[in-house]
């Protein structure tokens, strides 16, 4: 999550932005502003906004990177996981492992498809904790088809290999 403060509305008070990256794995999310008073902030002066997958926030405007305006629209890429041509072409790097968080973990199959690809002692979980809350990714991953053992490795056995713990 990322906070903002400020006096967005002129009333004198101090405000607060809350924006969210993801809810539940998606990056289809809800954010918030609380609008501050004489109590000061309070959950009956939230305005709830639709987002899709907020990556920053500022008090100030800085304009946008392309012609400087006001606006600026991000796209996320995404990556033509399903033909598995990028995760395979890794393979031949024996030491690369794969850490599988945040982007692109809520999309069904993908854990599946890299573990298929590169073998279950390359790929381990990981978080961009605090950035991101592990629950979506963690979520994502127990709804895989993976057998007991590739959920071991995954959550903490590779991790421990290779840590030598």
């Amino acid at each position: 999550m990322l906070c903002v403060s400020g006096d967005f509305n002129g009333d004198g008070y101090t405000d607060l932005a809350v924006a969210c990256h993801k809810e539940y794995g998606n990056h289809n999310s809800h954010s918030s502003i609380f609008w501050g008073g004489p109590e000061g902030l309070s959950d009956e002066r939230r305005t709830v906004l639709p987002t899709t997958g907020p990556h920053g926030m500022c008090t100030v405007d800085p304009g946008n990177i392309l012609d400087r305006g006001p606006r600026e629209h991000y796209t996320s890429e995404v990556f033509d996981l399903a033909a598995g041509r990028r995760v395979r072409s890794m393979r031949r790097y024996e030491n690369v492992c794969f850490d599988y968080s945040a982007h692109g973990a809520d999309r069904d199959g993908t854990l599946r498809l890299t573990i298929d690809h590169v073998g279950r002692e390359r790929v381990l979980f990981g978080t961009d904790y605090p950035g991101e809350s592990p629950a979506g990714d963690l979520a994502a991953a127990f709804h895989e088809d993976l057998t007991d053992g590739e959920l071991e490795a995954f959550l903490n056995g590779n991790a421990r290999r290779l840590l030598n713990m």
